[in-house]
């Protein structure tokens, strides 16, 4: 079994419409965006969507839970994946969290 079986089914979407619901959701951290495989798109946040703690380095599990939760009030046809990370995009330091729409 391939990670692709684990997945839902998911619908492609026009990119403008998936960068509107990412600025919507991340508002001025929102970095930037990318489509991934199985139509499924990795949305790029700047470090200060988070209020990190005294001493932290990274965004606690509680963190990503709260925002992986509002993106899903937003829209409630997103399937955001487990995995989450950081990494370079465009020579900034970014977070970043993949999902995509359900098929309707």
């Amino acid at each position: 079994m391939t990670y692709e079986d684990d997945l839902p089914e998911l619908s492609r979407r026009p990119m403008v419409y998936v960068q509107n619901y990412a600025r919507t959701v991340f508002g001025v951290a929102f970095h930037g965006l990318t489509e991934i495989k199985a139509n499924a798109y990795r949305a790029f946040v700047l470090p200060s969507y988070f209020t990190l703690q005294p001493g932290n380095t990274e965004p606690s599990k509680s963190q990503w839970s709260t925002m992986k939760k509002r993106m899903k009030r937003i829209n409630g046809g997103i399937f955001v994946f487990k995995q989450v990370g950081e990494t370079l995009h465009n020579g900034a330091r970014c977070y970043y969290v993949d999902f995509g729409y359900f098929k309707e």
